[in-house]
C-alpha cells in the first residue's frame, strides 16, 4: 500500500529494451508490469511532473535528450499505483550504461523524500534497496542500506516526511543482512 520509490537515470527513459532501461531493473520491472504496452503513458506523466524541473539538452542515438539532476522525482500513477521515479545515476550518452555514486544515492533518496513530503500526505512510503543493481555503486548491500537510512534520517531531521517508511530489502540477501544489528543502531 501506499506510495514506492523507484531508481532510474537521469534521463527518466522509458523504452525497455535492454539498451535505455533493462527488463530486469525495477523501474523496468515497473514499466512492464504496470504499463504494458502503455509506456508512452508513463513517459506523459513524467514530463509533466518534470516540467518545471531545470534539465540539460543531451545529443544520443535514442531516448530522451533531456538530463535532469541526480534527486529530481517525478510522480506518475496507474489503477492503485502511486510511483516516485528519482534520478539515482547518470546513463552515458554515447553507451547508455549507468552508473552512480554514495553521494548521488544520498541525494537521491533524499530527492525522493522531499518530493513524498510534498506529495504523499500521511501514506505509507516504500524505498527498495536502491544501488546493489544497475546503478553500479559497488558497495554491499548492508553499506547501502545505511546510507538509505542515514539519509531518511538527515531529511527527516528538516520535516517530517511520513508516519511510515518501509525500506524493502530482497528476499536473497535475507542471510547478508542482519536486520536485528539495524534495529539496535536505528531505533
Amino acid at each position: 500500500p501506499g506510495w514506492k520509490v523507484i531508481g532510474v537515470s537521469d534521463f527518466f527513459d522509458s523504452q525497455v529494451d535492454e539498451d535505455l532501461v533493462s527488463s530486469k531493473s525495477l523501474h523496468g520491472f515497473t514499466i512492464n508490469t504496470f504499463w504494458p504496452g502503455k509506456s508512452d503513458d508513463w513517459q506523459s506523466q513524467v514530463d509533466a511532473s518534470l516540467k518545471s524541473v531545470n534539465f540539460v539538452e543531451v545529443s544520443r542515438e535514442k531516448g530522451n535528450t533531456k538530463s535532469y539532476p541526480i534527486g529530481t522525482t517525478a510522480v506518475a500513477r496507474v489503477d492503485d499505483q502511486k510511483l516516485l521515479f528519482v534520478a539515482l545515476s547518470k546513463a552515458d550518452s554515447q553507451n547508455n550504461v549507468t552508473t552512480s555514486s554514495v553521494e548521488e544515492l544520498v541525494c537521491a533518496v533524499r530527492g525522493a523524500l522531499r518530493k513524498a513530503r510534498a506529495v504523499c500526505s500521511l501514506e505509507p512510503l516504500s524505498i527498495p534497496l536502491m544501488g546493489s543493481g544497475l546503478a553500479r555503486i559497488g558497495a554491499n548491500p548492508s553499506v547501502l542500506t545505511d546510507l538509505i537510512l542515514a539519509a531518511v534520517l538527515e531529511e527527516a531531521r528538516i520535516s517530517k516526511i511520513r508516519n511510515e517508511i518501509t525500506i524493502v530489502l530482497p528476499v536473497a540477501l535475507k542471510h547478508r543482512i542482519n536486520l536485528r544489528h539495524y534495529q539496535e543502531r536505528w531505533s
